[in-house]
């Protein structure tokens, strides 16, 4: 069998994270998860990851009724589940980010 993280993809992949991600995460005030639906994929676990690991507020959005891990419910600075699509779901986005920003030091 032979080592999936023996690849030019896996690498790549690798550098791209490293050479984009995890500045663009080390250098937010605040981060934002949007939940996929099923299975996340490896691109917002990195992601995540690198919120958890840099220690970040993290604002999760859902859609409404959308069910969200316990797991990341326990990492999450502020939840937002709605339509973010229309302007009630925007402005409870809004409201929660202000609220983030507002509890950061030196703020």
């Amino acid at each position: 069998m032979s080592d999936p993280f023996d690849t030019d993809e896996w690498r790549d992949y690798v550098q791209h994270a490293t050479d984009e991600l995890l500045p663009k995460v080390r250098g937010s005030a605040i981060t934002v998860a949007l939940v996929p639906n099923g299975k996340p994929d490896i691109k917002f676990l990195l992601e995540l990851g690198a919120m958890i690991w840099y220690g970040k507020p993290i604002l999760v959005i859902a859609r409404k009724g959308q069910q969200i891990p316990e797991g990341l419910r326990k990492v999450a600075t502020a939840i937002v589940q709605g339509d973010i699509g229309n302007d009630e779901g925007q402005a409870l986005v809004r409201e929660k980010l202000m609220q983030i920003l507002d509890d950061l030091p030196n703020s």
